[in-house]
């Protein structure tokens, strides 16, 4: 990490495949929090978040995760880690109207009642995850000068 931030050298990429299987390399959270600055892009896989949980614990997990800025989600066999992709891609808020009729013994009685509620929703569903096929993900972009 000796290159000058402030310089126009090109990126250096550090492409990691099967990142679990390198075990842990104590200096990858500190490379992933800084090298950005100095040029340095990441590109990793792995099959399931427990194993890197395993290796790492769960909360410097979910920080390593957080600094990878782009994601490309693959199909995945568990649930978990389904859920966690899901919850990356993204929720989205729905408001629905709820209509309730309720009837007294007397007509004047009558009445209508109208409610909005608001809920959470899933952009993809566990099961789309799960059931992507071969070489098909769902991208999670989210730099605007990636490319």
């Amino acid at each position: 990490m000796c290159r000058n931030p402030n310089h126009d050298n090109k990126n250096m990429w550090f492409i990691l495949d099967e990142l679990p299987a390198l075990q842990k390399v104590s200096s990858l959270p500190v490379a992933l929090a800084k090298s950005r600055k100095y040029g340095g892009c990441f590109v990793a896989g792995l099959q399931n978040i427990h194993q890197l949980e395993a290796i790492y614990g769960s909360a410097e997990c979910t920080s390593m995760l957080d600094f990878f800025n782009s994601k490309f989600i693959f199909r995945v066999s568990d649930q978990v880690t389904a859920y966690k992709s899901a919850l990356t891609l993204g929720e989205q808020e729905i408001i629905e109207t709820q209509e309730n009729l309720s009837y007294g013994s007397n007509t004047m009685r009558d009445g209508v009642n109208m409610n909005n509620v608001e809920r959470k929703k899933l952009l993809v569903m566990l099961s789309e995850i799960m059931n992507l096929p071969d070489l098909t993900c769902r991208p999670n972009l989210l730099c605007k000068t990636c490319w």
